[in-house]
């Protein structure tokens, strides 16, 4: 556990903690992303009020393997880049081919450039 930060009366309001480290209370209030697990992460954001009551308990930091899956797809081009094209915007080199910007162009029915 990393404490961030402990009140006047030495009640700590802030740490961080592995799901290890978690108490039964704690993970009760804990509530993941819908497109997420519990793997996916390396700690875990805790609060307590100064009476030492849980606050809210939120996801931290990204597990070193989902952080390298975050990393391999972030080139990948998303659905805003393909919108982008069918409106005639500018979206970053080397995201689509010629050939694939005509095509996303034709589908989404495109304003000429």
């Amino acid at each position: 556990m990393e404490i961030k930060q402990v009140a006047k009366n030495g009640i700590i309001t802030q740490a961080v903690k592995t799901y290890d480290e978690l108490t039964q209370e704690e993970l009760n209030i804990l509530r993941i992303p819908a497109t997420t697990a519990i793997e996916d992460y390396a700690n875990f954001k805790c609060y307590w009020n100064k009476q030492g009551e849980v606050i809210r308990v939120v996801v931290g930091e990204f597990a070193e393997l989902k952080r390298e899956e975050i990393k391999a797809h972030a080139n990948e081009p998303t659905w805003v880049d393909v919108f982008k094209v069918a409106q005639g915007k500018h979206v970053r080199e080397g995201l689509f081919t010629n050939k694939e910007r005509e095509a996303i162009k034709i589908k989404y029915g495109a304003k000429s450039c």
